[in-house]
C-alpha cells in the first residue's frame, strides 16, 4: 500500500528562478571564509544554533528556525561552533526576481 501524504496549498510569496546551491552541513566542519553573494540564501537550523556573520552583524539562528538573506552583495561567513558544540543546518542559494 502506498503511503498517502497531506498536501497543503501554499500561497506563492515569491518565485524561485533557479537553485544555485543546496547543502546539508555541520558547523564543526565549516571553514570560515567570507564571500560576497549576489543571490538569495536561506539557512535553516536543524540542531543547535547557527551563527552567520553578515558584514559586521552577527546573526544567530536558533534550532528549528530559518532566515532569508537578500542578494545585497555583503560579505557572509558561516562560523564554526565552539569546541564541544555542533549545529546542523541546511543552506539553499537561489535566484529570484521578486522585490526584497
Amino acid at each position: 500500500m502506498q503511503k498517502q501524504y497531506n498536501r497543503v496549498k501554499a500561497i506563492s510569496v515569491f518565485e524561485i528562478d533557479s537553485i544555485i546551491y543546496l547543502a546539508h552541513a555541520f558547523s564543526s566542519r565549516i571553514i570560515e571564509e567570507s564571500k560576497c553573494y549576489d543571490f538569495w540564501q536561506m539557512y535553516y537550523c536543524v540542531k543547535g544554533t547557527v551563527h552567520i556573520k553578515s558584514n559586521d552583524e552577527l546573526i544567530e539562528i536558533p534550532e528549528h528556525h530559518a532566515i532569508l538573506l537578500d542578494p545585497c552583495g555583503d560579505l557572509r561567513t558561516a562560523l564554526r561552533a565552539p569546541a564541544g558544540e555542533e549545529s546542523e543546518f541546511f543552506v539553499i542559494s537561489f535566484e529570484c526576481r521578486s522585490q526584497t
